[in-house]
């Protein structure tokens, strides 16, 4: 029995053809991890409802190396930008947008922003309780990985899920930057036109 949700992944995916007919399927404005939610939320918005099966495992791989992993999360953050620009209610209340997602941005670009003011005596404190707090945030997910696969070697990501948090961040700012200054509004419109006129 399949559970509704507000958005779907496209690693493991179906839809009716006529249905991806409809939407016009997935928009090639979209680069990586986003082309799924904008074809999702424009489901939702004709009407359609999405329905996840629980009690299929899928596996999803990423990049191997850190420096690919790292360039793809910064591509994720870029994209999702783009995801809120044109779709801005569904924006964290999709059940796939974790808190995380939303606080790991400013947090990490803080940081960055802070970083250079470490010999600073007060600015070094704020600086390493940001630098907890932001891993802090990847310790749950990090213990749930660890706790259903019964691999201890998953507490090792913590480290790496908070440069993670960096390249998301840094990815963000770029998707800021590209896609919510004023000239894109224009696109951002005939994006929500163009989603209206499919249904």
């Amino acid at each position: 029995m399949a559970t509704e949700v507000g958005r779907l992944g496209s690693f493991s995916i179906c839809f009716r053809r006529g249905v991806l007919e409809r939407l016009d399927s997935f928009s090639e404005e979209y680069g990586v991890s986003t082309e799924d939610a904008d074809l999702s939320y424009r489901a939702r918005k004709c009407g359609y409802r999405l329905g996840s099966a629980r009690s299929v495992t899928v596996g999803h791989y990423r990049p191997t190396n850190l420096y690919g992993y790292l360039q793809t999360q910064g591509g994720y953050g870029s994209w999702r930008m783009k995801l809120y620009s044109d779709h801005p209610d569904p924006r964290g209340r999709d059940g796939y947008t974790r808190a995380t997602d939303l606080v790991q941005p400013p947090l990490f670009l803080l940081l960055t922003a802070l970083l250079p003011l470490l010999w600073v005596a007060p600015i070094r404190w704020a600086v390493l309780a940001l630098a907890m707090l932001g891993l802090l945030l990847h310790v749950p997910a990090t213990v749930y990985a660890t706790r259903h696969t019964k691999h201890v070697r998953h507490l090792a990501m913590i480290p790496i899920f908070f440069l993670h948090g960096f390249a998301w961040a840094w990815g963000a700012l770029w998707g800021l930057l590209a896609f919510w200054l004023p000239p894109r509004r224009e696109d951002t419109d005939r994006v929500r036109s163009d989603s209206a006129a499919r249904c």
